[in-house]
């Protein structure tokens, strides 16, 4: 009897903690996209790409691809000088309040970029109190971890970042990576405070196990056993995927302050299918990333990897679908794609999705293995994106295509459907509560931003966890950034209500 109560139990966690499946579907609406940046290394005196990139990729880039956050994977400011030895002279204030300039200036916000600490950030302060006081996310939450989600309606997609930075303060060559007993504690905490997450993506700026980061055992048992199947970090200035234990695929973005290119990542899921597409800081558009049929070989340079959770297509679909996001300073690109090297079928832009493109092939015709599709964007120049997949004899089971008609009232209003407001929990005054946050971080007049709906899709986007226990309270804010209207049109903005509990 005991024995089987604790199976039951022990099954009944499983489940709580098993990931959505990833289907290839015609229903192209449970679509989410964000952007990674990393490396950052404001005011380093070695390379300066930052001071040309960063900016860009805040104040143009994000706009045009209205991602729904920004994740920063460390390595913030530099903590060095340009004559050797280079290390042991950090932290240095000024560099941090260049930091935060310029993501203030961008009008960020707390439940929108995500900034994790790295290596350099913790040169010479081991307990990050630079972090904590000037970067977006330790100043909000006086914590070096975060934790975050969205739930589109069709899935609650669950993020969080650790911190893998050296405690002692010592510089390189030491950087003395790991995981406190803490922090573990926290990040378990993360993970079984959403038990019904459909997907769960963890960030670092260290790949725990090729840095070999202390305690990076206990943190995979938690990776493993929550299922986490997708993870994003920094550090290492180049580009490119491994596999990892337990099959978690480990994908890594080269510097945006220290390397010319390679340094813009969007990824995008579509039905729990992840694809990844690196482009260049500043010559990036028009970008073309293709969600559906996901990407199942991954690019390395030691050779092509092959993505454990990517379905394949069946042989005998007739209409199979493909699905772009295409993302262009033109409103109306031209855009088409091709099943290896046969003709160009044109695609069609969704009423639901300005930045969704859609089309079919017959998978009757083609053989079962391997094959290549590519997206071609033809604007002021062309692009092409290429994803590859298998066509394999299993079963036809796309499942029904989601309407393309935007709900409009009476009054002639697009309606925005399945939003989330939070409930306004300040205490004692909370106007005045406002107000210092606003004066502190430097945001614009009005704290709580509403831009211009024009679409029905929205997510809505909760911080759940951080790692100091603090007061508890919510505030509506939207991800979107204020003044999104000086550069991006109407019919590019997408509206946001989200809830921040700290």
């Amino acid at each position: 009897m005991i024995v089987l109560i604790f199976i039951i139990v022990n099954l009944s966690i499983l489940s709580a903690n098993a990931q959505a499946v990833p289907k290839y579907l015609l229903d192209g609406s449970n679509v989410i996209w964000f952007v990674q940046i990393t490396d950052t290394h404001v005011d380093s005196d070695a390379l300066k790409y930052y001071k040309e990139y960063f900016p860009w990729v805040l104040n143009e880039a994000v706009p045009i691809i209205n991602p729904s956050f920004v994740v920063v994977t460390g390595d913030l400011t530099d903590s060095t000088k340009s004559t050797f030895p280079y290390y042991g002279f950090g932290p240095h204030e000024e560099e941090w309040l260049k930091y935060k300039e310029i993501y203030t200036s961008a009008l960020m916000t707390p439940s929108f970029y995500y900034d994790c600490p790295g290596n350099h950030d913790s040169y010479g302060d081991g307990q990050l109190s630079y972090y904590l006081k000037y970067s977006m996310q330790g100043s909000f939450t006086n914590s070096t971890q975060a934790s975050w989600y969205i739930d589109n309606g069709k899935g609650i997609y669950h993020f969080f970042y650790v911190a893998t930075t050296p405690n002692d303060g010592k510089q390189w060559p030491y950087d003395n990576q790991e995981f406190t007993d803490e922090e573990l504690i926290e990040v378990e905490r993360f993970l079984r405070d959403n038990p019904n997450a459909s997907i769960r993506i963890a960030f670092a700026h260290h790949d725990y196990e090729k840095e070999n980061v202390r305690n990076k055992d206990r943190f995979l048992v938690l990776l493993k056993h929550y299922g986490i199947s997708y993870f994003g970090n920094g550090h290492e200035h180049d580009v490119g995927f491994r596999i990892g234990d337990g099959q978690i695929v480990k994908f890594r973005l080269d510097s945006l302050g220290q390397s010319e290119g390679n340094n813009v990542a969007i990824w995008a899921i579509d039905n729990f299918n992840v694809t990844i597409k690196v482009y260049k800081a500043m010559s990036m558009f028009p970008a073309a990333l293709i969600t559906a049929p996901a990407d199942v070989l991954l690019d390395d340079p030691k050779g092509k990897l092959e993505n454990p959770n990517i379905p394949p297509v069946s042989i005998h679909c007739n209409r199979a679908p493909v699905r772009a996001l295409v993302f262009s300073r033109d409103e109306t690109p031209e855009v088409s794609f091709k099943i290896d090297s046969g003709s160009e079928i044109k695609m069609i832009k969704r009423k639901t999705n300005p930045y969704q493109y859609r089309g079919y092939f017959d998978a009757t015709n083609l053989k079962i293995g391997l094959h290549t599709i590519t997206v071609i964007v033809k604007s002021d120049i062309v692009r092409e994106t290429k994803n590859e997949f298998y066509v394999s004899d299993v079963p036809c089971e796309l499942g029904n295509e989601d309407d393309d008609e935007i709900v409009i009232s009476d009054a002639g209003i697009e309606i925005l459907e399945d939003i989330s407001i939070g409930d306004n929990l300040f205490e004692d005054d909370p106007d005045e509560d406002r107000d210092s946050y606003k004066e502190d971080n430097e945001f614009s007049d009005d704290f709580h931003y509403v831009n211009d709906i024009s679409v029905i899709d929205t997510v809505d986007v909760k911080m759940v966890d951080v790692l100091s226990i603090k007061d508890v309270y919510v505030t509506d804010i939207t991800i979107n950034k204020p003044d999104i209207e000086s550069k991006v049109t109407d019919s590019e903005s997408i509206g946001c209500s989200c809830n921040f509990i700290h």
